[in-house]
């Protein structure tokens, strides 16, 4: 794989401001047990990404059993980041700002 992906990204829209988020796509998996399906993704970071080099990301989408015999799918996002001060922020804010952007990235999904 080791797929470049070139990702810039604004702050907020008008902005003057861009931020790196390149990467390379690096792997990807599916598997199936029985009606259930498991599968996700792993990025890492380029020289110039905001996280710093070395830094990496996963997506992991995983059947979980609801009531009987019915599922919903969780997105699991894992991410290691190397950047002690990313953008400046800090880790700590940095990471809870990441956190909060998964998180309504993973409550828009629609699997239907």
């Amino acid at each position: 794989m080791n797929q470049y992906l070139p990702l810039k990204v604004r702050p907020f829209v008008g902005s003057p401001i861009w931020w790196d988020f390149s990467c390379y796509f690096q792997t990807y998996y599916m598997e199936w047990d029985g009606p259930r399906s498991y599968f996700g993704y792993y990025f890492t970071a380029s020289s110039t990404h905001v996280d710093g080099a070395g830094s990496s990301i996963s997506f992991d989408f995983n059947p979980v059993l609801v009531s009987g015999s019915s599922y919903r799918t969780q997105l699991v996002v894992n991410g290691y980041i190397m950047n002690t001060d990313p953008l400046g922020t800090g880790q700590p804010a940095y990471t809870f700002a990441a956190s909060a952007t998964w998180n309504n990235f993973a409550y828009n999904l629609d699997f239907t």
